[in-house]
């Protein structure tokens, strides 16, 4: 084929087998962003069918890895074994053509089997509305309907491609992101360097049970569901999610009510989703619980509640309500007053209504944030931390205050793992995970 701005000669592609494919197509020679240059008669005429072969034999080349293709991506897929174990394999394969190829590029024509262009910018896999005038204009001018096999997208620099690999293309970038996910919890919980032997087993186990576990998969706990892609954020910088945030909360209020108090206690957690209830009877109702936890106030009873405050940077915050001394106890994890006033806001509006007994509301300092993402692992070890000083302090003395440091990176990565465990472990209780 001809067409390059210096008169040269476009290399052909190595022949491989295969039938022919009907797709008019070809390859962009423009050497710079802003546009194609012009064209020589003779190319626009250029319409042999020995040139259509060569130019599509190299497009195949382009959608190619190995034994595997994108067209094998998509059968894999209708699989429905979303698994690092199941569909990782294909899916690392194709990811030279996305690193190599199109799909970053700025600028595309949409090829027809006419001269006729449609510049597109800002291009990344699809071309839709483009696309879908192409076809009608077919469709009106010829009665010929033609497929996404039979129109091509032109990259500049880079080469032609049809519309139907870039659809197949935006599904593995789609899949990827997901499985890179798992693959970084994987990661995560492989670099921990854990000596203990019920959690080193731990470790083992959850390493062995992530690679089978489908990355679009919804599993329910707890009276909740809770999405892989939710677990996954255990692994990477990224926030606890609601559910991810009350499980693990859980934990702590499970574990607190097993141990020796002065007197037997029960420690519970407040159902974040009642929180976000509009109608206000049907909130205070499901919030005060059967039990009246609220209108009822028993001295033997502690409640934990994750709040989330909607602030310029929103993030977790933690009440305690310690119903035996009296005493509502607040967190922030950046020691902000400001963000402190907000959580007394949400206590004011959400519990000061529906509670038998007034009591005293005041700040209990944790561990201090120091990044963007660690104020849910740091509320769930904050609850941890006040059972453990309420346990040991006797009813009628004074709580002593912690100094509210800095937690060590390796042990805030800990408290990360352990948090995940109790979660991972309620959601394959519940669960039919095959390995």
């Amino acid at each position: 084929m001809e067409g390059s701005i210096q008169d040269e000669k476009e290399p052909k592609a190595a022949k491989v087998k295969g039938g022919k494919r009907a797709t008019l197509v070809r390859l962009n020679p423009a050497s710079r962003a802003s546009g194609r240059p012009k064209q020589k008669a003779k190319f626009k005429k250029a319409k042999k069918a020995k040139e259509i072969e060569e130019t599509m034999l190299f497009v195949d080349s382009l959608v190619s890895y190995g034994d595997i293709t994108l067209e094998s991506f998509e059968e894999a897929v209708k699989t429905k074994e979303l698994s690092v174990a199941g569909i990782g394999d294909t899916t690392r394969a194709i990811r030279p053509m996305f690193e190599s190829a199109v799909f970053k590029r700025p600028k595309a024509f949409l090829i027809a089997d006419k001269p006729t262009q449609v510049v597109e910018t800002g291009v990344r896999f699809v071309l839709p509305d483009s696309a879908k005038n192409v076809i009608i204009r077919q469709q009106l001018l010829s009665d010929k309907n033609p497929t996404a096999k039979e129109l091509g997208v032109s990259i500049l620099d880079v080469g032609t491609f049809s519309i139907l690999d870039i659809e197949r293309m935006k599904l593995w970038h789609e899949v990827s992101r997901k499985l890179l996910k798992a693959q970084k919890l994987i990661k995560f919980v492989k670099n921990l360097s854990i000596e203990r032997g019920a959690e080193s087993k731990k470790q083992q186990e959850i390493l062995k049970t992530i690679p089978h576990m489908g990355v679009d998969t919804v599993y329910h706990t707890g009276g909740h569901d809770i999405h892989f892609t939710e677990l996954a954020r255990f692994g990477d910088e990224s926030w606890l999610s609601d559910t991810c945030v009350y499980l693990a909360s859980q934990r702590v209020a499970e574990e607190a009510t097993k141990l020796s108090w002065w007197q037997p206690k029960i420690v519970s957690v407040v159902d974040l989703i009642y929180l976000q209830m509009a109608d206000v009877e049907r909130r205070s109702g499901f919030i005060d619980t059967s039990d009246r936890i609220f209108s009822q106030i028993q001295a033997n009873r502690i409640v934990c509640c994750p709040i989330y405050i909607n602030v310029t940077f929103p993030h977790w915050c933690g009440i305690i309500f310690d119903m035996e001394r009296q005493t509502v106890w607040t967190y922030d994890p950046f020691h902000r007053e400001d963000f402190l006033r907000r959580v007394e806001d949400i206590f004011e509006s959400r519990f000061r209504p529906i509670m038998a007994t007034a009591m005293e509301v005041k700040n209990f300092l944790g561990s201090l944030q120091d990044n963007g993402y660690s104020c849910g692992v740091l509320v769930v070890l904050w609850f941890e931390q006040y059972m453990s000083i309420a346990r040991a302090t006797p009813p009628d003395q004074s709580i002593p205050f912690p100094r509210g440091n800095k937690l060590h990176p390796k042990d805030l990565t800990y408290m990360r793992f352990k948090h995940l465990s109790y979660v991972f472990d309620r959601v394959v209780a519940d669960a039919d995970i095959d390995q």
